[in-house]
């Protein structure tokens, strides 16, 4: 057994052992001794080896069989000028070289990282850059005679190779650029050096280094052998930004490569907003009108939903169409504006776009809810006769729908409507002294389709009808009574409680004065200021009930009893209320009949029972003016000849003291007196 301690250090271990094999007596000794020397013999000729090994490194070099190794040839050449900055560099020997002799002799400058590649022989050497040689440096490879050959010949000479890369195509300009390029902008690209030769120049060309997103059908043409236009199959989308990516792989002419991938981008413009409603600045826009938006091309409805902005916010649906006028987007809010809210809307451009939207904000305010805010007279009024019950609502009406859910009570058959915008003004034949109750259905509904949504009710009292007097039988405020019978005058009289009555009687001159007057002007007229004196005044007393029109049958004489004698006379009738009437009173039994005619007038008179009056002196006057005088004949005729006076047309006739107003046309009559 071999002790613990023991080490197996060559002879020193069988030293030791050996040594305690004796000492131990061991039977295994005669065995250990062939082995030990087995083991001698090997160390001795192992040593024996190596010693010749080196003298043959020794002498290798000097043997005379053996030629120094040489460089045969390099990539590049010395003294290149333009090589490519994406390149290698190659040294062939011409024998097999010792590979790490080659590399400590070698020295690269510039330093450049890289690795070497030896081909299978060991006679060509490849150093391939990392990254790329520098472009448009110049480069020094140094190879000193360090490098040996398999068999450890030293180069018989050091090798220098000077050569400069090549300065490498730039894009120097790459169009359009920025934001807001029209939609039908050509691209073009500027590079630093030619890429073509001059026979490609107008030549339909692609170019597959070339990419963009989104992704375009780009054709290209070389204007120049450094300018390339491109031009896409379909136009440009608007607001949109463009990226494009130049592959590195693109060399120029010279077979240089960009030797870097080149991104830019820019973004079209916004096409034009032709038009949009409800326009700025509008009022009283529906709750229901959609926001409509005509642009003059095509918009990424996606864009436009992330563009567009509404304060405050609201939801609805879109809708879009293109059409050869350009591209109509529709936005409907989900339950309508709100009502009476100014809405703001705005295009605005992302945070992280440069996009640029067409216009600025505007903005319109929708039109409250529809409901009546005030009325006249107000609840609970009085409506004085003849007056308009106006109704004012917050927007404009629909009459239609007035018409259809208005309710008077108690019922009105028939009433007159008429709409002003948001005014509505009603005129009924009310009784007097009544209390209405006005009913407005919830169900009306103003001009954009709104319903009130809560009935609406008025309550009024019509006042008691006006006081008023009025003489029936009178034309033109002019009374024809008869001689014979007693004389009486029929007026028609509501909630008067007096008529005062004055009777004058009148004389020729101011008969004709009084009728030369116009009719507003018969108030002002005072008898006694011509002379004329007052026969009689008294006071009749109404016995009619409260709004209750009475006829009155008043006699009519200069004294309590006497009958009024053939004349004519100015009654002037009076009520403490206001109502009044001026009338005139022509007492007669004669008929006139004037008959104008081209060249002359007639005038023919009759009595009550329609027998001609002969001889009857007969005058025709126009306003104050005399035209003519006669006398009628046998069948109580009497022509005026026209010419005589050209005021035939418009004139009075006028027999024994009294005269009729007639106004006559050619082959007309009108009876006078």
């Amino acid at each position: 057994m071999v002790p613990a301690h023991t080490l197996f250090v060559g002879p020193i271990w069988y030293t030791r052992f050996a040594t305690s094999a004796r000492r131990e007596g061991s039977p295994t000794m005669f065995l250990l001794r062939p082995l030990a020397r087995l083991w001698l013999g090997g160390l001795a000729a192992t040593a024996l080896a190596f010693t010749l090994l080196l003298a043959v490194r020794a002498l290798a070099p000097f043997a005379p069989w053996h030629a120094s190794p040489a460089l045969f040839a390099s990539d590049p050449l010395p003294h290149t000028i333009d090589r490519p900055p994406r390149s290698t560099l190659t040294l062939t020997f011409t024998q097999p070289m010792n590979p790490a002799s080659v590399r400590a002799a070698l020295r690269l400058d510039p330093p450049t990282p890289g690795h070497f590649v030896w081909s299978a022989d060991a006679t060509t050497l490849t150093f391939r850059p990392t990254l790329t040689f520098t472009p448009a440096s110049t480069y020094t490879l140094r190879l000193d005679t360090q490098a040996q050959s398999r068999w450890w010949q030293p180069l018989a000479q050091p090798f220098t190779l000077t050569f400069t890369t090549a300065a490498q195509p730039a894009l120097i300009a790459a169009l359009p650029a920025g934001t807001a390029v029209p939609a039908t902008s050509p691209l073009a690209l500027v590079f630093s050096q030619p890429m073509v030769p001059a026979a490609s120049l107008g030549q339909p060309v692609t170019l597959p280094e070339l990419g963009s997103h989104p992704p375009l059908d780009l054709q290209g043409q070389w204007l120049d052998q450094q300018t390339l236009l491109l031009t896409s199959a379909t136009p440009l989308a608007p607001a949109t930004r463009y990226t494009f990516n130049l592959a590195a792989q693109l060399s120029d002419q010279r077979g240089v490569t960009l030797g870097s991938n080149l991104r830019w981008s820019f973004s079209t413009a916004w096409p034009e907003l032709y038009a949009f409603a409800p326009p700025d600045q509008a009022r009283g826009v529906s709750p229901r009108e959609p926001l409509r938006l005509h642009f003059a091309a095509p918009l990424d409805e996606a864009l436009l939903r992330q563009t567009i902005q509404f304060t405050p916010t609201i939801t609805g649906t879109w809708q879009s169409a293109t059409d050869t006028n350009g591209y109509h987007v529709t936005f409907t809010p989900e339950a309508g504006w709100a009502y009476g809210v100014t809405y703001e809307i705005a295009l605005v451009a992302p945070a992280n776009d440069a996009h640029t939207p067409p216009l600025a904000a505007w903005r319109f305010s929708v039109a409250p809810q529809p409901r009546l805010v005030a009325l006249f007279p107000g609840q609970g009024q009085l409506l004085a006769p003849g007056d308009p019950i106006r109704l004012i609502f917050s927007t404009p009406m629909d009459e239609a729908s007035l018409r259809t859910g208005l309710r008077f009570d108690p019922p009105v058959p028939n009433f007159d409507l008429s709409l002003n915008e948001s005014e509505v003004r009603l005129l009924a034949p009310l009784q007097a002294s009544t209390l209405y109750t006005l009913t407005l259905a919830a169900t009306t509904r103003d001009r954009a389709g709104e319903p009130l949504g809560s009935e609406a009710l008025v309550r009024l009292r019509t006042a008691a009808a006006r006081p008023a007097l009025h003489a029936p039988n009178a034309f033109a405020n002019i009374r024809q009574l008869s001689p014979v019978a007693p004389s009486s005058l029929t007026l028609e009289v509501t909630n008067l409680a007096a008529l005062d009555l004055s009777i004058y009687p009148l004389d020729e001159a101011t008969l004709l004065r009084l009728l030369a007057l116009r009719r507003d002007e018969w108030p002002a007229f005072n008898p006694t200021r011509y002379g004329q004196s007052l026969a009689r005044q008294w006071r009749v007393i109404p016995g009619s009930s409260l709004n209750a029109s009475e006829r009155l049958s008043v006699p009519l004489s200069l004294s309590a009893s006497a009958a009024l004698p053939a004349g004519a006379y100015f009654l002037r009738i009076t009520s403490p209320e206001g109502p009044r009437s001026d009338l005139l009173l022509l007492v007669s039994d004669l008929r006139l009949t004037l008959q104008h005619h081209a060249d002359h007038a007639l005038v023919w008179a009759t009595d009550s029972s329609g027998q001609p009056r002969a001889n009857l002196p007969v005058a025709l006057y126009q306003g104050a003016t005399l035209l003519g005088s006669g006398q009628t004949d046998a069948e109580g005729l009497w022509r005026f000849p026209a010419e005589e006076g050209g005021g035939a047309e418009s004139g009075r006739t006028e027999e024994q003291g009294t005269e009729e107003q007639g106004t006559e046309e050619q082959g007309t009559e009108e009876q006078g007196t």
